[in-house]
């Protein structure tokens, strides 16, 4: 999936995303990404934002590093910017 697909980038993770008609998300998320108590908050704020927002395709989500519940606004902020660039290129 990683060297056949689209990708974007952020400061919190990469996604890489493959347009399919079902609905599909992974993590990857090593222990460099922080403590698992904030990889797991990460993800959870990332799976329900996207959830909300993509009914269908692949998205393999790849964190860089994870968040406390202070910065979870500029997570969002950074979520809203790529699924307007995912959304774009769909269309």
């Amino acid at each position: 999936m990683r060297k056949t697909k689209r990708q974007y980038k952020s400061s919190f993770f990469k996604l890489y995303m493959l347009p399919l008609q079902r609905y599909k998300i992974g993590f990857i998320a090593s222990s460099k990404a922080g403590h698992v108590f904030r990889r797991n908050y990460t993800k959870r704020i990332i799976k329900n934002f996207w959830h909300k927002e993509f009914k269908e395709g692949d998205f393999l989500f790849v964190l860089y590093k994870s968040i406390s519940p202070r910065d979870r606004s500029v997570l969002l902020e950074e979520l809203k910017i790529v699924s307007e660039k995912v959304k774009c290129e769909k269309v």
